[in-house]
């Protein structure tokens, strides 16, 4: 139950500008009695001269009594104490914080850029707004966004320098500018110089520094707010509350913007690796085909797997320069026997020794993939078999098959790899032991393949003794011979 005040002054409001009046009076009082009470203190114990003394301690309290009363940066401090502890708050900052936080949170799916100037100009009022951000150079201070409550369209001011006077004392202050005051006060706000489209006319009202991490992110200038609008301490700490959090916003927004970017170089160089990797591959058999055509080109036997690879080494030109004009690897996946497959890839490296060999697999096997790129992953593994084998070793490919899934070993004797190369250094991209020869991506390229189709790859080695490298991939039905 409500108990009314039944007091007769419970009703009674002291105005402000009462209570500043007020203030200044007690003040005065106040500091009258302290300097009554020095200049007695003066008489009685300063002995001779007390009266010269105490005449000086008198006036120069009296010259910094006048200092003060003219100060009006003094008389604002005052004024922002009397309202701070005696009167109540202009806004009732849990609701506007939560709109404010409620709008800023559509950033995902709107530009940051509008919905910061729409944020700040609902708690104020404001029916227009422009946001300045920092370009690449760091130089200027250009319009991102423009915001009117009424959708019409606003004429974008020119550019503000960086290293502008202005641009200097927002930073270097964080004050927030009302025009207004500006036009009235210019001394207020020391060596701020405003553009002319600023002062010119009523359109515009604030102008409030973003800023992060001790820097200038960005410059807020907002229409005049509904009337009646008087600027006040609490309109300023708000608008440097709210500036700051979206200092945070754009920060994030330009974070995100160069992870994107970076995220396609990655697609577009990794992209570039593979067909770079499948190029050296191509005109390495050229190369050997060239190198033995002096000593074997009246064999007809050479000859014949001369034309072979170098049609074959066209076509796979053929394709990369394909994959490069659609920017990327289109997939055309089909039903593979993994047996051909083996055997295709056999034939690609056949031309090198140790030559390598396909073991007895009794059993069949499919495979859902693209076959140009599983005969590639092949011959990779089975080229740096070779690369780690002497002449007299062995390079032998083995087909497994292990309920749904179909494992295809590469293994040599040859001079194998320690456990901390195979763990930290195998499938790291660029990473490779044979200098200029090599790019050091093969393995990591038939990795990510296997991967890409469901599978994995397993590497077992052992220094001076061999490797098995081994491609573990979903198995699918064989198609019957009859269709």
């Amino acid at each position: 139950m409500l108990v009314k005040d039944s007091h007769p002054l419970s009703g009674v409001r002291v105005s402000r500008h009462a209570a500043y009046g007020a203030s200044l009076l007690l003040a005065g009082i106040v500091y009258a009695l302290l300097v009554a009470a020095g200049a007695r203190f003066i008489l009685i114990n300063a002995g001779r001269g007390s009266v010269v003394s105490s005449l000086v301690f008198v006036g120069l309290a009296a010259w910094l009594l006048a200092k003060l009363l003219a100060s009006a940066a003094a008389r604002r401090r005052l004024r922002v104490f009397i309202s701070k502890h005696f009167y109540r708050n202009k806004y009732d900052y849990r609701e506007e914080w939560r709109r404010f936080a409620q709008r800023m949170s559509t950033v995902a799916t709107h530009d940051v850029h509008a919905v910061s100037i729409e944020a700040i100009a609902a708690v104020l009022g404001s029916r227009r707004g422009l946001l300045f951000v920092l370009d690449e150079s760091a130089e200027m201070l250009r319009v991102a966004a423009s915001w009117s409550c009424d959708r019409s369209t606003l004429t974008h001011p020119p550019s503000l320098e960086s290293g502008s006077a202005m641009a200097r004392e927002l930073l270097q202050t964080g004050w927030i500018i009302d025009t207004r005051e500006y036009r009235d006060r210019p001394d207020l706000y020391g060596e701020v110089a405003l553009p002319e489209w600023l002062l010119r006319g009523e359109e515009w009202r604030i102008v409030a520094p973003v800023r992060r991490a001790g820097k200038l992110a960005g410059v807020l200038v907002l229409g005049d707010p509904a009337a009646p609008f008087e600027m006040t301490y609490e309109d300023r700490d708000l608008l440097v509350t709210m500036s700051q959090h979206i200092g945070t916003h754009l920060a994030q927004y330009d974070a995100d913007r160069k992870i994107a970017e970076i995220r396609q170089f990655e697609t577009f160089n990794q992209l570039t690796a593979f067909m770079m990797h499948d190029l050296k591959n191509a005109v390495a058999q050229l190369r050997l085909v060239a190198s033995n055509a002096t000593r074997h080109k009246h064999n007809p036997e050479f000859v014949d797997d001369a034309v072979a690879t170098i049609a074959n080494a066209v076509n796979r030109i053929d394709r990369l320069i394909q994959q490069l004009h659609f920017g990327g690897r289109e997939a055309n996946n089909r039903r593979l026997d993994v047996r051909e497959m083996a055997l295709l890839a056999i034939e690609r490296c056949s031309m090198r020794v140790p030559m390598p060999t396909l073991a007895t697999e009794s059993a069949t096997s499919a495979v859902e993939a693209d076959q140009d790129r599983l005969v590639s992953a092949l011959e990779h593994a089975i080229r740096n078999a070779q690369d780690a084998t002497p002449e007299s070793g062995t390079v032998q490919l083995r087909i497994e098959s292990r309920e749904s899934r179909v494992v295809l070993h590469v293994c040599d004797d040859g001079a194998g790899m320690s456990p901390e190369f195979v763990r930290e250094r195998l499938f790291r991209p660029f990473d490779t032991t044979k200098g200029a020869a090599g790019m050091g991506i093969g393995a990591y390229q038939v990795r990510e393949y296997a991967r890409e189709l469901g599978g994995n790859v397993e590497v077992q080695s052992t220094p001076g003794t061999g490797t098995r490298f081994t491609i573990i991939l979903p198995a699918v039905q064989m198609k019957s011979k009859n269709g």
